[in-house]
């Protein structure tokens, strides 16, 4: 019994095996057929030709470099010397500015530089004539003659310093 349950065994085994065999088989044959059986393409040959389409896009169009300026003082624009994107050198004269107050500001040290200078001009002028007198021996005291020169030195740095704003600000 043993040896027909083994012949039994055998034979459906290689029953199944052709039977997966056959249906692998098949699968390939339609494999091949579906690629085969695909769409046909149309091709062409790349000849020269000019460019018949235009593309019109909206865009920005920025600058290379961009430099923000900003005034030292607030101020008025009297004069743009420049237009918007124009290339500049350095130390251009880009604007004219207006400023209201240091114009103001300007003939305010004016006129304390003036009456600065007056001062000196009374106090050196006051020197020089006792200094002139003193040559003459007796006719001035020493302690007269200290006191203008003391007093000459002590304006002559307030002097110099209302000159100072003058300097600060190139006026065309």
């Amino acid at each position: 019994m043993k040896h027909n349950l083994l012949k039994i065994l055998s034979a459906v085994g290689l029953l199944a095996y052709l039977t997966g065999c056959q249906s692998a088989a098949e699968e390939n044959s339609t494999k091949v057929a579906a690629v085969t059986a695909s769409p046909a393409m149309e091709t062409f040959a790349p000849s020269k030709q000019k460019l018949t389409n235009k593309m019109q896009i909206p865009g920005e169009i920025s600058g290379f470099q961009q430099v923000e300026i900003y005034a030292k003082v607030s101020s008025y624009v009297r004069a743009l010397k420049v237009d918007i994107g124009s290339r500049v050198q350095a130390g251009q004269l880009l604007a004219v500015l207006e400023a209201p107050e240091l114009s103001s500001q300007l003939s305010a040290a004016k006129s304390r530089l003036k009456s600065q200078e007056a001062i000196y001009m009374a106090t050196k002028s006051t020197y020089d004539r006792l200094f002139e007198t003193s040559k003459v021996e007796g006719t001035v005291a020493r302690l007269d003659l200290e006191v203008a020169e003391a007093k000459r030195m002590l304006i002559l740095p307030n002097f110099r310093r209302q000159n100072q704003p003058m300097r600060r600000y190139r006026i065309y």
